[in-house]
Parts: structure tokens; C-alpha cells; sequence
């Protein structure tokens, strides 16, 4: 067998991801600037896409640790935790209720509660093909990628937490294109940059710990993902209602960290897939 390279691997799939991602985002990101006619925002949905299709390419190398059995068998029905999946529903729906209200108490307006499954940046879908997309594209597209390739490979070598927190920059650096071309980014100014960036420290905490509860599974993670971002991102929610769920999370987080603390490198359920597709042999 090929010898292992894990550094190796994940630097082309970093730099995979960042070139299939910013292929799409790159017109947005100059049209925003005043360098393209307007692009079309469905190229933010198809450059998500990016860690997904770059763990894919590089689950191929023979030198790869993690091989594209490995990927699939993450993402099999078969191992997915009902309890897991539950709690990827109902946890971002208890968060988005619990922001909502608190934004209805403090402001003395009733949220559009009928807008809650609309996006501003894709109006034209339905609130079932919005909540498809997102599953699809910012949940699989992404954590495919973070979760399903990088943190496995960070977990031979570094604890949960720490695998998360080396996750943080690289994950920021790879939004940078869609920080001037998405409203959602473009709204935040310079403390609001800052306190996304300490919320994507704490989301992949969270991600991390979920991959573990889920026993491997990417399936209730990448639900959890996509569930988490349609609470957020959404035309009845203010940004005081994104404040009170960003809020929760950071709580929620700074308690994941502890358990992630406490879960060491080469733990079972980040390094082993879930599934009777994968066979020891895999790792050789």
C-alpha cells in the first residue's frame, strides 16, 4: 500500500476547495465591486459545492488516509442515529423560535413568521427548494469537506477541540469572496466580521461534537448545518434576532468545547466511518 500523507492531502484539498469555490463566487464578488455585469446568485449555491467535490478528487490519491469508501460510508441511511437526526431538526428550530421570540419581545412586532422558510438572495425559490438547497449545498457541500475529509485526518494528530479550532481560519479565509458579494456578509461591518468569525469557531465545535453524537454520520451534521443557517438567514429574522441565536450557539459552543476538550486524537467516531460499507482494511 501507498504510503499515508496526510499533510499532503489536506493541503491540496484545502486548495481545491478554495479554487472550485472561488471559480463561482468570483463573478459575484466582482459584480459586487463594479467589474462584471450582475452574475447570478445560484453561483453562491454551486461554488458551496467546493469542499465536497475537492474531498471527492482527493479521497482518489493513493495516498489519501481518507478514500472515497470511507466518504460514502458516511453518508449511508443505514448509519444514521434517529436520536442524531432528531436533535439536527429540532435543536436550529428550538434556536430559531427562541430568537424569534425574544426579537418579537424586545422590538414589539410580530416576525413575518409566513417569510421564515423565504431567502432574500433567492426569492425565486419555494420555501421546500430553499430548505433542499441548503441541505444539499451548504449542508452536504461543505461538510463532505470540513467534517467528512479535514477533521478526520486534523483527529490524528490533535483532540477534538483542537481539530475545530484549526479549522476556524482556514473555513473564514475560504467565505472571503462572499464577503462582498452576499448581503447576508455584507451587512456586518467590521465588529459584526469579528464576531462571525468567533461564531465560526464555535459552529465548528458544535459540527464537530454533532460528528461524534452522530457516531461518524455526516448525514444529522449536515442536516444540523443547513437547519442552523435557514433559522438564521432569513427575511424574518433582524439582526437582533441574529444576535440572540448567534447568542445561544456561542453558549451552546463554549459547552461543546469541553466535551470535544475531553475526546482525544483517533477517536472512533470521528476516525471510523459508521457503516458496513467500510472495512478496516480501508485504512492500510
Amino acid at each position: 500500500m501507498p504510503h499515508q500523507r496526510p499533510v499532503l492531502t489536506l493541503i491540496l484539498f484545502y486548495l481545491l476547495a478554495l479554487a472550485i469555490s472561488w471559480v463561482f463566487w468570483a463573478p459575484l464578488a466582482l459584480a459586487k465591486l463594479g467589474y462584471l455585469p450582475e452574475a447570478p446568485s445560484f453561483l453562491h449555491l454551486l461554488g458551496s459545492l467546493g469542499p465536497a467535490l475537492a474531498a471527492l478528487m482527493v479521497s482518489r490519491l493513493p495516498f489519501s488516509p481518507v478514500t472515497t469508501r470511507m466518504l460514502a460510508a458516511r453518508l449511508s441511511i443505514g448509519s444514521v442515529l434517529m436520536t442524531a437526526l432528531m436533535a439536527a431538526i429540532l435543536l436550529p428550530l428550538a434556536i430559531g423560535v427562541v430568537g424569534l421570540l425574544g426579537q418579537w419581545l424586545a422590538m414589539g412586532t410580530r416576525p413575518p413568521l409566513e417569510q421564515a422558510l423565504q431567502s432574500h438572495e433567492y426569492p425565486y425559490l419555494s420555501p421546500a427548494a430553499w430548505v433542499a438547497a441548503s441541505v444539499v449545498f451548504y449542508g452536504f457541500g461543505e461538510e463532505i469537506g470540513w467534517r467528512g475529509l479535514a477533521i478526520p485526518i486534523l483527529n490524528r494528530r490533535f483532540n477534538a477541540l483542537a481539530c475545530s479550532l484549526l479549522m476556524t481560519l482556514p473555513w473564514a479565509v475560504w467565505h472571503l469572496p462572499l464577503l462582498v458579494s452576499t448581503p447576508t456578509y455584507t451587512a456586518l461591518g467590521l465588529s459584526g466580521l469579528a464576531g462571525w468569525v468567533v461564531s465560526l469557531a464555535t459552529g465548528s465545535v458544535l459540527l464537530t461534537l454533532f460528528l461524534v453524537l452522530s457516531r461518524g454520520s455526516l448525514i444529522p451534521v449536515a442536516i444540523f448545518h443547513a437547519a442552523i443557517d435557514l433559522a438564521m438567514v432569513n427575511p424574518a429574522v433582524t439582526p437582533l434576532g441574529i444576535n440572540i441565536m448567534g447568542g445561544i450557539i456561542t453558549i451552546a459552543g463554549l459547552a461543546a468545547a469541553y466535551r470535544c476538550y475531553r475526546i482525544g486524537p483517533n477517536a472512533p467516531d470521528i476516525a471510523t466511518p459508521p457503516s458496513p460499507l467500510f472495512r478496516p482494511s480501508s485504512l492500510e
